[in-house]
């Protein structure tokens, strides 16, 4: 990835630390606007990209796609699958379809897209992996094929 894309991760101690807080590793990298991101800053063997929206894609529950946006998705819809995963579902999931209406999205994944009939979408809201395993499930690919980006 360019350098003026990306923050380097912190120190092994901060690794090890935030393994034994959160029981996970900090990200490998972090980036600072996807509307920056070209798909060949993208590690090739990555096949599909999770994208948050609010805080992400647009700012907190608004309801429209910045310009910059729209043509980062576009040209990234062209090398590798798109999801959406979003903890939002009803009334918000239905506005999100329809401001990402002109992206070449492969699924808007929510809480309701992964749950039982009758039981309860919160219990599958981010931090939980299910919508990401949702998303790799669909493709048939492994982790260190996909690519969250979230906030």
């Amino acid at each position: 990835m360019h350098k003026n894309l990306v923050n380097e991760p912190p120190t092994d101690i901060l690794l090890d630390m935030s393994e034994r807080v959160v029981g996970f590793p900090v990200p490998d990298a972090i980036i600072d606007r996807f509307e920056n991101v070209r798909p060949d800053d993208i590690p090739a063997d990555i096949q599909a990209l999770g994208l948050d929206v609010d805080g992400v894609l647009t700012f907190f529950h608004d309801g429209w796609l910045n310009g910059s946006i729209e043509r980062a998705l576009q040209a990234n819809a062209e090398a590798r699958q798109l999801f959406l995963v979003t903890n939002s579902y009803g009334k918000r999931a239905e506005e999100l379809r329809e401001i990402f209406k002109r992206v070449p999205l492969t699924e808007i994944i929510t809480p309701r897209s992964v749950s039982e009939s009758g039981e309860n979408p919160k219990r599958h809201r981010k931090p939980s992996p299910d919508m990401l395993l949702h998303a790799m499930g669909q493709l048939g690919i492994a982790p260190h094929e996909f690519m969250m980006f979230d906030r």
